[in-house]
């Protein structure tokens, strides 16, 4: 098992309408940093992982680049121009670069590889990835459910069951919406409740790889690992969850039986279920954190029995978080905004909110025929409805 080997395959996207501010370097800059970075780590470490990435610019050609083992070659001689411009924040997108990659792979003979995926770009949590202004865009960002999709496609190509770990440059992308998605195509994930600012930053790919060639990853003390050096390549101020997404099916039931509970609340409970929501920290006001939200629920008395079910079920979704004590986060986030008739008065305001109020805020359903995997919660309730209440 030890000897499999690693290709780590990199999808950045900084063709997006949303450029940084005043005193930041443009999304192209960083990109080409990132690479850049890759191509440095590929000669330190003698071509092993493999790594394959995909760029795609503001106003300027795509590129798709190999970090092989003969990596003596600069990044301006080993990455080639993909001649039409892609939507990146698009299904087939996301597709063709993993038929790419398995391409590169049957060429170079690597077989039974290990796989891990890193996502650079914008986002905006549960409203998707990216916003590629491609002309012929008319959903300019990926909605979840597409990313799922993308990577069931990559797994196809790839001949894997399952990505071994994916990670998420991206912000506000640690939460139950993502990992729901996610919960039959990989295995761990690395993502932030949180802006991951600043955006010029780079990962310390050297340090992430060695922790993905040690003999005993993928494991658990492979995901501490991982999560710690970004923790620390930040200085500890920005928060990044570790995710084992073995409990992620059992997601559907207890969090749409918290949900109903909570829409049937009547009078002072209502309300304090309410307050607790517009109170509770998640990464931007439009995200509140699970585990927390759960242990107030009970503390409170309110819905007990639901949120204890619920909160079981995040407990062991976490297994890692570098959240400060007192920053309210405990790992993993949820969507929530209030009815119309209370936004007025929420005094704050999403970061997102533009991106969010894509939501649409109908009713769950939910069949609870089976439990855990099985539990039949349509998938449009995941796309568009989470939680209501």
């Amino acid at each position: 098992m030890a000897n499999r080997p690693w290709t780590v395959l990199v999808y950045i996207v900084a063709d997006d309408d949303r450029q940084p501010g005043a005193g930041h370097p443009s999304l192209n800059k960083i990109a080409a940093a990132q690479i850049a970075e890759l191509s440095k780590t590929a000669r330190e470490m003698k071509g092993q992982p493999l790594v394959l990435t995909q760029v795609d610019f503001t106003n300027a050609r795509p590129k798709q680049c190999v970090f092989p083992d003969d990596s003596s070659a600069d990044a301006a001689r080993i990455c080639t121009p993909i001649e039409k411009e892609p939507n990146s924040a698009s299904r087939r997108t996301i597709g063709d670069f993993f038929k790419w990659a398995a391409g590169v792979l049957r060429e170079k003979g690597i077989q039974n590889s290990r796989f891990a995926v890193i996502f650079w770009g914008h986002a905006a949590g549960p409203a998707g990835l990216f916003r590629d202004p491609a002309p012929a865009s008319t959903n300019p960002s990926l909605k979840l459910p597409d990313l799922r999709r993308a990577l069931q496609d990559g797994l196809q190509y790839l001949g894997a069951r399952y990505f071994d770990v994916v990670m998420f440059q991206d912000c506000w992308t640690s939460s139950l919406e993502v990992v729901y998605e996610l919960k039959d195509v990989a295995r761990y994930m690395v993502a932030s409740q949180e802006i991951i600012a600043p955006i010029e930053k780079i990962w310390p790919y050297t340090l992430l790889f060695e922790e993905l060639l040690k003999p005993t990853s993928p494991s658990l003390e492979m995901l501490d690992a991982i999560v710690g050096r970004l923790a620390d390549q930040y200085e500890r101020k920005i928060a990044f969850s570790g995710l084992t997404l073995d409990a992620a099916p059992g997601l559907a039931l207890p969090l749409a039986r918290l949900t109903a509970a909570l829409q049937s609340l009547t009078d002072d409970e209502r309300e304090a279920s309410r307050r607790m929501m517009r109170e509770m920290a998640g990464g931007d006001p439009a995200l509140i954190d699970v585990r927390a939200f759960c242990k107030r629920l009970r503390d409170a008395d309110i819905v007990k029995q639901q949120a204890l079910a619920l909160e079981r079920v995040a407990n062991t979704l976490v297994r890692a978080s570098t959240a400060q004590d007192g920053s309210g986060l405990r790992g993993v986030s949820l969507f929530h905004s209030p009815p119309d008739n209370e936004r007025d008065k929420d005094e704050k305001k999403s970061v997102f909110a533009d991106s969010v109020l894509m939501f649409d805020y109908n009713e769950l359903q939910l069949s609870e025929d089976t439990e855990g995997a099985g539990a039949n919660w349509s998938e449009v309730a995941f796309e568009n409805r989470f939680v209501v209440v």
